[in-house]
């Protein structure tokens, strides 16, 4: 029996997109701080922006507990999270002049 190459499964492959995935739900888990998302070779500019997107929204609501007395336990990192996002939006391309 031949497999096709669709077929085969790739250990590599499936761990990098096992870890996109857990990223994508719970950036704070997977990453120390918001920098490592942008260091991650294996993510593209597009999958980083949705990774720090979702971990801003995950410290805005943490802010909200804490401003309702149910701390969550850890500190705030909202402003990294902003900042490695406009690290991420400087290093875009501009695009080209339609002039």
């Amino acid at each position: 029996m031949m497999i096709d190459a669709t077929t085969r499964s790739d250990p590599i492959s499936n761990a990098a997109d096992d870890r996109r995935r857990a990223a994508l739900a719970n950036p704070a888990r997977v990453y120390d701080r918001p920098t490592d998302v942008l260091d991650d070779p294996a993510l593209d500019d597009r999958t980083r922006r949705r990774i720090l997107r979702g971990w801003a929204l995950d410290e805005r609501r943490l802010m909200v507990s804490t401003e309702e007395n149910m701390a969550g336990g850890r500190a705030n990192r909202l402003a990294d999270v902003v900042a490695a996002l406009r690290t991420l939006e400087s290093e875009e391309p501009a695009p080209d002049d339609a002039s």
